[in-house]
Order: C-alpha cells, then sequence, then structure tokens
C-alpha cells in the first residue's frame, strides 16, 4: 500500500530485466512515468538521492516484514506481530489502526471475518482496548508477545 506522492516500480528502473507487475488503485489516481535517463539525471542532487535510496530501503524493510507476517501460522499470531510491530512503530501503545480489516485480512492472507473474531478474541481476552474501531490500546504487550513466540 502507498501513499499519495509515493513511488513505486523502482526496483524495475534499474534491475536489467522485464517483470510482470499489478497495481490496483483503491480510488482515482493519476500515474507519472519517470524514465531511467531523468532518474539517473536526477541522482547528481544529493538530496533527491537520499530520498529514492531511502525509500527502496523503507520497501524493503516493509516486503520483509510482510514475507514474516505470512510465514505466521495463524490469524491470531499475525495480528499479534501487526499490533506489536505497530506499538514499535508510533512508540505508544495506544494508536490508530492505519488499516481497515479488510485491508488487513488481505494482508495477512485471511478473511474480513477472521481477522474481526481475532480482534474480538483479543479485547475479551484483555490483551488489548479498542475504544472505537479503529483505535487500539495494547493492555498486555507480553500476552501479544506469547501468543507470537507460542
Amino acid at each position: 500500500y502507498i501513499e499519495k506522492n509515493q513511488i513505486f516500480g523502482e526496483a524495475l528502473a534499474f534491475a536489467g530485466r522485464k517483470c510482470a507487475s499489478h497495481v490496483f488503485a483503491e480510488e482515482d489516481s493519476e500515474v507519472l512515468s519517470i524514465p531511467k535517463k531523468a532518474l539517473l539525471y536526477a541522482f547528481k542532487n544529493k538530496r533527491f538521492l537520499f530520498s529514492y535510496l531511502k525509500s527502496i530501503s523503507e520497501k524493503t524493510l516493509n516486503l520483509s516484514y510482510i514475507i514474516e507476517l505470512l510465514s505466521l501460522s495463524t490469524v491470531k499470531k499475525k495480528l499479534a506481530s501487526y499490533l506489536l510491530e505497530l506499538s514499535l512503530e508510533k512508540g505508544s501503545n495506544s494508536f490508530e489502526l492505519p488499516h481497515t480489516k479488510k485491508t488487513l485480512a488481505n494482508l495477512f492472507g485471511s478473511t474480513r471475518e477472521a481477522v474481526s473474531r481475532n480482534f474480538s478474541e483479543l479485547r475479551k481476552d484483555g490483551i488489548i482496548f479498542m475504544p472505537d474501531r479503529n483505535s487500539v490500546e495494547i493492555k498486555s504487550s507480553k500476552q501479544l508477545e506469547k501468543i507470537l513466540f507460542d
């Protein structure tokens, strides 16, 4: 998932081979194609080069995380990992969910119903508190870690 003004497909610019790629927009979008020659010229600007390398680095880390997430055996473990990662990223045990349950289901390779059911179980067990459907407060990081590593 990318936000407005973010780049994608940057790995293809220098891979030296063609690769099938699919992109789906959740809303009306405009896409700008930047030729390889223009990128090479822009790399002379150190600020642009740093920004480009930062973008690639963040995507590499994100893809590594997604592979790790998909390797987990249950939706509950995937959700525990996701919530712990968000808490670490936000620097707080209370945060807004950046994705809908449907989007999380797609990310987890599951269904929205299974994701909702696991959120409910975590709430019922007192591991998380959700004052509304988009906010989460982790009450027990230790229990989320236990779910993740058991």
